[in-house]
């Protein structure tokens, strides 16, 4: 099998607002694709993780950096077809392009209602302040037709979601391997 005739996905990014169960299901799917996990969380500077701590939103300038480091990052393991799980909230259209254009990604949208979404975040110990979520949907643009996404029910438990979209990866995408030495890459 050569590798570089892969057509499906290798980056599945799920996206969303704090709360939408990015990192649970993430990991849980990382684990039963047994491939990297990245939490996009973790890729902003002090001084983005500082800022949302205050309960002040993100600009464009704040993003900019994490977002080239994230491109970055994600146009090396596409063009390695090296499986990647990742979350980003890409709540914007212009965001998602960007990293659409990195190759091999589908987006997966766990969609929740904001009153649960609140309802999650006042329950949890986190840096991102409840107060921002309100400027996260605002930033969040309408899931064009044309963009690679899979909108998923949110409001599962995570291990449901996780099933749901692995599900609808296997639909969409049956000749995915279900294993990363499975990708038939050699020299690895």
């Amino acid at each position: 099998m050569n590798a570089n005739a892969t057509t499906w996905p290798v980056i599945w990014i799920l996206m969303g607002p704090s709360g939408s169960g990015k990192s649970t299901v993430g990991r849980l799917l990382a684990g039963g694709f047994e491939c990297d996990f990245i939490e996009g969380d973790r890729r902003h500077p002090p001084a983005n993780v500082a800022k949302m701590a205050r309960g002040e939103p993100l600009d464009a300038a704040d993003r900019r950096i994490w977002l080239y480091d994230l491109t970055a990052e994600l146009g090396r393991r596409g063009a390695l077809i090296q499986e990647t799980v990742v979350t980003c909230s890409a709540l914007g259209r212009a965001t998602r392009d960007t990293l659409s254009a990195c190759g091999r990604v589908c987006f997966l949208y766990p969609k929740v209602a904001e009153d649960e979404l609140r309802q999650r975040l006042d329950g949890r110990d986190h840096f991102f302040d409840s107060a921002l979520l309100a400027s996260q949907l605002a930033a969040l643009d309408d899931i064009a037709a044309e963009e690679p996404v899979i909108v998923l029910d949110g409001e599962q438990p995570p291990e449901a979601i996780t099933a749901e979209a692995e599900e609808r990866i296997a639909e969409r995408w049956p000749e995915r391997p279900k294993r990363w030495w499975e990708l038939g890459i050699s020299g690895v």
